[in-house]
């Protein structure tokens, strides 16, 4: 709020007038910066439970994520509705707890998973995956196995170099952090996280 004051010049008929004159009060001092600042320290507060600015590292999303690709991770989204196959997520490693990853659900809890030649069959029925070009699907084999309660697999988009369920299994529902929902950089490439292609082979 910024505090006008209303100056009127008075007249003065008597010699020694200016002598005569009481003194100016003194005006408040306007709180408003401060109030701003603290405002905008818990909005800033409150943005971070909310959302996190990340910075991708490495190139096991390509083509969906670049190496330096900058983008939001909304913390709340799972708050709201459930984890559903194709999401983009940011995790904890399941063995380095510290280290996040970004990686894509391909499986939920209680799906039927399996990897035959680098094609993913889910529930005895295969994925399209038309988000995963067929250069970078590579030639994994994994066994049939059910997905446990309260769990999740994920894949890399780039599984030639991916390191995510192939070699650490499916991972717990509280390791994961949040959704991957925008690219902000480059500028080119910002937009909304399409969601994974989740077709199936007819």
């Amino acid at each position: 709020m910024t505090t006008i004051v209303d100056g009127r010049a008075a007249t003065e008929k008597a010699v020694g007038a200016v002598a005569a004159r009481k003194p100016a009060k003194a005006v408040p001092r306007s709180h408003s910066g401060w109030r701003l600042a603290a405002l905008s320290f818990v909005a800033g507060i409150f943005l971070t439970q909310i959302v996190t600015v990340s910075t991708v590292r490495g190139n096991s999303m390509l083509p969906s994520l670049f190496d330096e690709d900058v983008v939001i991770v909304s913390k709340l989204s799972y708050t709201l509705r459930p984890i559903e196959p194709g999401d983009t997520v940011v995790l904890s490693h399941p063995e380095r707890s510290a280290q996040l990853m970004v990686k894509r659900v391909m499986a939920l809890p209680g799906d039927l998973v399996e990897l035959r030649d680098g094609h993913l069959w889910v529930n005895g029925t295969e994925y399209k995956e038309e988000h995963v070009p067929w250069p970078r699907r590579g030639h994994s084999d994994r066994p049939e196995h059910v997905v446990p309660p309260s769990h999740y697999y994920v894949l890399g988009d780039n599984r030639r170099v991916s390191e995510d369920s192939r070699l650490w299994g499916d991972v717990p529902r509280r390791y994961i952090r949040g959704k991957v929902v925008f690219r902000l950089w480059p500028l080119l490439r910002a937009g909304p996280i399409p969601t994974g292609s989740h077709e199936t082979v007819p």
